[in-house]
């Protein structure tokens, strides 16, 4: 230190300010390091990850509609076809066994729900005109018979029925009555025409 005039001591107010503000290193504890901060802990993979997407559900099955089975066919039956049939009803009012013996009957055919015979074409004046003519129902009135085909002309018995419905079609024109037939005769010459059986004329 400086010596003051008047036998005071000066004091260098610099260097006691430093001795205050700068400790000594003896006498100075040691300092703790500053603490650092640890980095935070990484969430462990499982905690960090996404949660997986929900299940999804496979659709429901829906039971098959159930396919009816097909119609039974009954095996080993065989349809009939309706047999052709001979009708016979008495003409001009002569009783039916006289009428039978002496050959006054009117003769159709009958195939199912197919009946045609001879009968006048009212369309013409003359009565003498004659054609094929529908006769569905006569054969169930009463005077009238209807037998097998085979009972009457067994020597037709392989007659081809749709050969005869062409030929004897109502409306179909026969002609003259007596000169190009009758009532028996067109029906059996449609016999014959449309038997297989039947041998040909001669000279045809």
């Amino acid at each position: 230190m400086a010596q003051a005039a008047g036998g005071r001591r000066r004091v260098d107010n610099r260097r006691m300010t430093r001795a205050k503000l700068t400790p000594s290193l003896r006498t100075c504890e040691p300092v703790a390091p500053a603490p650092v901060c640890a980095a935070p802990e990484e969430a462990p993979v499982a905690e960090r990850t996404a949660p997986p997407p929900p299940a999804r559900r496979a659709p429901e099955r829906q039971a098959p509609t159930p396919v009816p089975p097909p119609p039974r066919v009954a095996t080993g039956v065989t349809r009939t076809a309706p047999p052709i049939e001979l009708c016979r009803a008495n003409a001009w009012g002569v009783p039916g066994e006289i009428a039978h013996v002496v050959g006054f009957e009117h003769w159709w055919i009958r195939h199912g729900s197919f009946e045609s015979g001879m009968g006048d074409v009212l369309a013409t004046a003359d009565p003498f005109d004659v054609m094929y003519t529908d006769h569905r129902g006569r054969g169930d009135e009463a005077g009238s018979e209807c037998v097998s085909l085979a009972e009457v002309f067994p020597e037709h018995g392989n007659v081809d029925a749709a050969c005869v419905e062409r030929v004897m079609a109502p409306g179909r024109a026969i002609g003259t009555y007596v000169l190009d037939g009758q009532c028996h005769s067109v029906v059996t010459d449609a016999l014959e025409l449309c038997d297989p059986d039947t041998p040909p004329e001669p000279g045809s």
